[in-house]
């Protein structure tokens, strides 16, 4: 269907651009880094190879270094924390265990109602649940 050279163009892709090219071990440990006062921002950005802008934006939000060193999925971002995610999915899977297992909606009513019963922001359909 394809040409030969349409083959052959898909594997010799070059990504065009360095955004997200570090990884998430490095930025926790230049945060972990940054707030025991050990290295200044820029230091620690150069020694753990991570953005500099992205070491201090990262920093600003307060979050512990897990939270803060995730990378995010274009302009979505998480309602629950990975606490909370990890938690939500340990019930799912205990629910399942014991053969009750839930369906798509149901699960999306429970984060529902699991976001409004601990006060977390969330942008779900409030009519819908």
């Amino acid at each position: 269907m394809f040409g030969k050279k349409t083959k052959e163009i898909m594997r010799t892709y070059k990504r065009k651009s360095t955004q997200y090219s570090w990884n998430e071990e490095s930025m926790i440990a230049a945060i972990r880094a940054v707030r025991s006062d050990e290295l200044s921002q820029n230091a620690a950005a150069r020694q753990y190879d991570v953005p500099v802008a992205t070491l201090h934006r990262r920093l600003k939000t307060g979050k512990d270094e897990i939270e803060a060193s995730r990378k995010k999925l274009g302009r979505f971002t998480t309602v629950f924390t990975s606490k909370l995610e990890n938690a939500l999915a340990e019930h799912v899977l205990n629910m399942e265990k014991i053969f009750f297992g839930l369906s798509t909606n149901e699960l999306r009513r429970l984060a529902f109602q699991y976001a409004e019963l601990n006060g977390i922001p969330n942008d779900f359909n409030k009519e819908k649940n």
